[in-house]
């Protein structure tokens, strides 16, 4: 009996994850954004998603923003760039998680490892999507009063280690976007030359 209950909670918990990609992907495709507005929509909308669920349980949070992330890079496939999807669904995370339980830096970092996750299993451009994120991060500190340049390395690090799972050419490639000052500021890829 207790398998099965486990077994049943498991089926519901995927399923209220399948429902938040489904949903976010379904909001932005509606909103059809012009290319200059894809960031901003994209950021209300995962902001709209996540708020209701960031004083809960951080680990459904966490499932919640993964799946919030994978809805984002499969809108992108329909309403590009997915540069600046990323970079709003970024800003969107860390605004509606801002004074929940979970630390700000390990949510900018979860955003950018999701997104660049699911960018690579759709055949898209993971580069565009690290990029994005480390944009991302960089306005979520300026909009919630973190430190830009950790914020940037969060999710420049996060992105690479996602991307270096796949294979070493591909973090090599997540690498050349990152590793170098986006926005002005440097963000420190950790485990490579020149990081920390």
């Amino acid at each position: 009996m207790k398998g099965e209950e486990e077994r049943k909670g498991a089926e519901d918990a995927a399923a209220a994850e399948a429902a938040i990609e489904k949903d976010v992907c379904a909001q932005i495709r509606a909103a059809a954004p012009g290319a200059g507005r894809v960031a901003e929509t994209v950021e209300g909308i995962v902001q709209r998603v996540l708020v209701p669920l960031a004083g809960g349980d951080p680990a459904e949070v966490e499932d919640a923003l993964a799946q919030a992330m994978a809805g984002v890079v499969e809108a992108a496939k329909h309403v590009p760039p997915v540069w600046h999807a990323a970079r709003g669904a970024v800003l969107g995370a860390a605004r509606a998680t801002s004074g929940a339980t979970l630390d700000p830096y390990r949510v900018l970092g979860l955003a950018a490892a999701a997104l660049v996750e699911r960018a690579d299993k759709g055949g898209g451009d993971f580069g565009a999507a690290a990029k994005g994120a480390v944009e991302g991060a960089i306005l979520a500190a300026e909009a919630v009063g973190l430190d830009d340049e950790r914020a940037a390395s969060a999710a420049a690090t996060a992105a690479y280690e996602k991307a270096r799972e796949r294979d070493t050419a591909a973090g090599e490639r997540v690498l050349a976007v990152v590793h170098r000052p986006v926005m002005g500021v440097r963000s420190v890829v950790r485990g490579v030359p020149g990081g920390s």
